[in-house]
């Protein structure tokens, strides 16, 4: 497996728009199903490695996560990380030596993020990891566009498990803690203008964020735009044996994709742990508490604890540090009943601000060799000058998961 990153300006890349139905398309896509699929013209092995040419460039990158399907000769398919020769041609590592081309009417497509989908239809879904070593938590999605922000936005909710699209048990954030679930913004105009979008996963947890008034879909959004982040999987939890170590982030209000109102939104990422107590509603959720108590439990993301507004936003060492050019950055946690709970995996403060682009990639970072981290903007709720910045892996361990 591998870390794997999707965007919008990929190649047959799914469309995100105020229209009913699209984030489930889109989740549907990057989460299970995979796309940008381009016929193979023949796949050759010499010793443990196949060259891979398509018939039409492939838009790939070294380092993706490429589906082999169509072979006779089984050992060719699956899924594997690939090395780019040129923009028709790529490698990769068979399981085992081949000494024969393959056959078969052969395909070439991005892999899918590692979910399965047990139950949905066009426009409500619900998502699981299919890792054997997840908590197997369920995500519901409703695209349905029955709020107040109408197709403009999804509502989202965690079950740690399901029976249906519509039945599970010990659902976070709860019924009474919030009788429609956290949201998801997807646009600020309810029509098919498409919005950029990015996602990240690892196969077990994925971030999510939509660039809600910002075209075209292939552009990522300048310093006055409105960024939003939501996420859901597992933590890695500080205690031993945590079987509820999962968490969903989001938004807590409905049709304020676009608000100047202070803490409207209240993003269950990008808010502070300063603001933890400030706030009866909460964007951050796991289905128990510390004591593993039936009951959803609120928590918050804990970067260095400086920020006021969003993650991100401090500086607090200038970049490059000086002294030897590095970056600094320190785990995001989540705070949970004034303790820790667990890691969120993947994700990291920058301790220098916003000093990169949005999807600006560093490596070279001190204490991960021969890691590469991506950018990722987003903000709290305050005004357009508000706007943080997260760190995310994007090349794991080598198991190819965050740890």
């Amino acid at each position: 497996m591998a870390i794997k990153v999707f965007h919008s300006a990929q190649n047959s890349a799914p469309t995100l728009s105020g229209k009913v139905g699209s984030l489930i398309a889109l989740l549907d896509a990057v989460l299970v199903d995979g796309y940008g699929s381009v016929e193979v013209s023949s796949i050759t092995p010499s010793g443990a490695s196949a060259t891979v040419v398509c018939a039409a460039n492939h838009d790939l990158d070294t380092g993706d996560s490429v589906l082999i399907s169509g072979a006779t000769e089984t050992k060719f398919n699956g899924e594997f990380v690939i090395t780019v020769v040129d923009v028709r041609t790529f490698t990769y590592t068979l399981p085992e030596p081949l000494t024969t081309p393959a056959s078969g009417t052969l395909k070439a497509a991005r892999a899918p993020a590692g979910f399965e989908r047990p139950f949905g239809d066009a426009n409500k879904a619900v998502y699981r990891s299919k890792n054997p070593s997840s908590t197997h938590a369920c995500l519901r999605v409703d695209d349905s566009g029955v709020t107040g922000g109408g197709a403009r936005e999804a509502t989202v909710r965690g079950y740690v498990s399901m029976t249906s699209i519509d039945d599970g048990s010990e659902p976070f954030p709860s019924t009474v803690q919030s009788s429609t679930g956290l949201f998801a913004y997807k646009s600020s105009t309810a029509d098919a203008t498409a919005r950029p979008w990015l996602l990240v996963s690892d196969g077990k947890t994925f971030y999510f964020q939509s660039a809600v008034n910002v075209s075209p879909a292939g552009m990522f959004p300048p310093d006055d735009q409105w960024v939003w982040v939501f996420a859901f999987g597992d933590l890695l939890p500080y205690r031993s044996t945590d079987p509820y170590a999962s968490f969903l982030a989001a938004n807590t209000s409905s049709n304020n994709m676009l608000s100047q109102n202070h803490y409207s939104c209240y993003n269950g990422i990008f808010t502070t742990q300063s603001t933890y107590y400030e706030r009866s509603a909460h964007g951050l959720y796991t289905p128990r508490g510390l004591n593993l108590t039936i009951g959803a439990t609120p928590a918050v993301a804990f970067g260095h604890g400086w920020d006021q507004d969003a993650l991100g936003t401090s500086v607090l060492v200038q970049y490059p540090n000086y002294p030897d050019g590095g970056f600094f950055m320190v785990p995001l946690i989540a705070f949970q009943q004034k303790c820790f709970r667990g890691r969120l995996p993947g994700a990291y403060e920058p301790l220098h601000g916003r000093c990169l682009g949005q999807m600006g990639v560093v490596e070279g970072v001190r204490g991960f060799p021969g890691r590469k981290f991506l950018s990722v903007w987003g903000r709290n709720a305050s005004n357009r000058s508000v706007v943080g910045m997260l760190m995310l892996d994007i090349t794991g361990n080598d198991r190819g998961e965050w740890d």
